[in-house]
């Protein structure tokens, strides 16, 4: 069940991401997933990284993001998230914006129930028909997020958790 205190850490935390993280990371989910992850710990919050399929719904048209085959070349085969207090935040969602350029650099939306099937699911734009859906990973896949530099994730990590001690 999503907690309101949760939620105004991710909200603060969608809204500063990217004032502190460089901007040439913004497809870099399994690094970001970390930061996010990393910064909601020190705020004492229970937070999770999480291997997920990503679709972006468009009218006519569904576009998929991690475990697809064939394989993208020269990167991940999957995508990640970070959970949290029953929502998640998405820091990765710049591939996505290929397709629709008024998809945020980040967001955090709620959970799905644990019986549904989707991880979760948020309309980004009502009127056009634009939705994004969190999937578990299809099987066969192999769900294990790469290294990242963990100098890099802490020194991320400390900035942004700085940043939003000032808010």
């Amino acid at each position: 069940m999503p907690n309101s205190t949760g939620r105004k850490v991710l909200t603060r935390l969608t809204k500063v991401f990217y004032e502190v993280i460089p901007p040439q990371y913004k497809t870099y989910c399994a690094l970001t997933s970390r930061i996010s992850y990393r910064v909601l710990r020190r705020f004492g919050h229970e937070a999770s990284i999480v291997p997920c399929q990503l679709s972006l719904a468009i009218p006519n048209q569904v576009f998929l993001f991690g475990f697809i085959d064939p394989a993208p070349q020269a990167q991940w085969n999957g995508h990640a998230i970070c959970t949290s207090d029953g929502y998640l935040f998405d820091a990765a969602l710049a591939h996505c914006q290929k397709f629709v350029e008024s998809i945020p650099d980040s967001l955090a939306t709620p959970l799905a129930p644990p019986f549904a099937t989707a991880i979760a699911r948020t309309t980004l734009d009502q009127a056009a028909n634009v939705a994004l859906w969190w999937l578990p990973p299809p099987s066969g896949f192999d769900t294990a997020l790469p290294d990242e530099p963990e100098s890099l994730i802490e020194q991320f990590a400390d900035r942004l958790f700085k940043r939003l001690l000032i808010l």
